[in-house]
């Protein structure tokens, strides 16, 4: 991955074979998502203190996502999917 370039996740969606995987998966490019937003309100609002519960609420969502998603798969192309998400 290569940084300033957009990740490309195209088939990902297709290697989730649980609702609790895709939930988890949704949750965390939602979260991540919206990393500027926040920055952009604590800046704006001198209020640091958003920016660490925005992190650990990714990190509660990545928790959710590793656990009930996994990462490292036989399959080369699903490995590479789903690192390049995280």
């Amino acid at each position: 991955v290569q940084y300033g370039e957009p990740a490309q996740l195209d088939g990902l969606w297709d290697t989730l074979d649980t609702p609790e995987a895709r939930q988890a998966v949704k949750t965390l490019i939602f979260r991540l998502d919206g990393f500027a937003d926040v920055v952009a309100d604590a800046a704006l609002l001198l209020t640091p203190h958003l920016i660490a519960r925005y992190t650990l609420d990714l990190a509660a969502d990545f928790h959710h996502f590793y656990a009930s998603c996994r990462v490292l798969t036989a399959d080369a192309q699903i490995t590479r999917l789903r690192l390049t998400l995280i």
